[in-house]
């Protein structure tokens, strides 16, 4: 061992004094801190996503279990150019306003289940009753929601129904009908608890007849003439709905019902509607033996209708002219305008109009 004082006066033999450690302290903070940094930035990044993702999949749960919204499409919502154009022939409406008016569209509130949707009732605050046709998703359900809102908005006819309004919103399409107390005529007919005299049912076939003939003038075919369509108001007068597939006719009386865009289509289904109004029963169950009706026995083929002696001939001649409307397809068939005419030239005793019912649009 060397003593002390041999390295007195030496300044260089050991080199400089070593620097400070804080220096080498913030280096490896700030390593460490960006690491940490890039870290929450990745899992940040990986969780928003997520995030998102689990909430769609919570919605999407809500909207496959949730009776509130059960059937609503899945569609694109239409743009902003069509949605314009349908609110010049009906009120735009929000999808908030159809819940409250349907108390979030409870299962207790559905009055009917068709083919195209759901039909709510609602209430709006304002006391008006509505009847609220929650689409079904299916193909082409985009043209008849626009079909449906531009034919029932333009035309203007005491047996068709009216378009109050629309909503397109969350994926959904609704249409908005004033409420008929009286629900649908099949349902009406068929009803144990309901007995139809046989002037009511007249007034029900002339109605239809006349709204009918009616569009057949305005060169439009309904396309889907079923007692399921015909709404029957406060006082009983038929208003006929469901124009989701009407098309501008071609004008023609082809003897082919099969054919879209043909007279006949209307005029067979107008005959299944007769059938099931003069006998009180689903077409189905009496239409197969329909050749074999024994006119002088027919009061025993009429369920449900208290006829007298007074309106055998009546009853009669609508029997008669259902077969014309329901044999079309043979060859001969009457327009509805004439089909209408016969309807209330068996029924004199009522008071029609057929000038007045039976018009062109203007």
């Amino acid at each position: 061992m060397f003593p002390p004082e041999i390295y007195a006066n030496n300044r260089r033999l050991c080199g400089y004094p070593c620097e400070s450690g804080e220096r080498d302290a913030f280096v490896d903070g700030f390593i460490v801190g960006w690491a940490v940094f890039f870290a929450l930035f990745l899992v940040v990044r990986w969780f928003i996503p997520l995030h998102k993702f689990t909430i769609k999949f919570i919605r999407r749960r809500a909207i496959i279990t949730s009776p509130r919204i059960q059937s609503l499409p899945s569609t694109n919502t239409t743009d902003n150019t069509m949605i314009s154009m349908l609110e010049k022939f009906a009120s735009r409406m929000s999808f908030s306003e159809l819940s409250e008016a349907t108390d979030s569209f409870s299962e207790n509130n559905i009055i009917a289940i068709g083919e195209t949707g759901i039909t709510y009732k609602g209430t709006l605050s304002n006391g008006w009753s509505l009847a609220i046709k929650n689409l079904f998703n299916a193909p082409h359900i985009q043209h008849e929601f626009q079909s449906e809102i531009t034919m029932l908005g333009t035309f203007r006819h005491k047996n068709l129904m009216r378009v109050i309004g629309f909503c397109d919103e969350f994926n959904g399409r609704f249409i908005i009908y004033k409420l008929m107390p009286n629900g649908n005529l099949h349902d009406y007919l068929l009803s144990s608890n309901i007995n139809m005299e046989w002037p009511l049912r007249v007034n029900i076939a002339v109605g239809i007849a006349n709204g009918i003939a009616w569009l057949h003038q305005n060169r439009v075919v309904h396309r889907g003439i079923s007692s399921k369509c015909v709404q029957l108001d406060e006082n009983y007068d038929p208003k006929i709905s469901e124009f989701g597939k009407a098309t501008t006719s071609n004008g023609t009386l082809n003897g082919d019902f099969s054919v879209p865009g043909s007279y006949v289509e209307d005029i067979y289904g107008f005959g299944m509607v007769l059938l099931e109004l003069v006998m009180g029963k689903k077409h189905e169950e009496f239409i197969s033996s329909f050749e074999s009706i024994d006119y002088g026995d027919m009061f025993g083929l009429i369920s449900e209708l208290q006829a007298t002696e007074d309106y055998e001939d009546e009853i009669c001649h609508f029997l008669n002219i259902a077969k014309k409307c329901v044999e079309c397809d043979s060859g001969s068939c009457p327009s509805m305008v004439e089909v209408s005419q016969m309807l209330i030239g068996t029924t004199t005793r009522y008071d029609y109009d057929t000038e007045n019912e039976i018009q062109f649009a203007t």
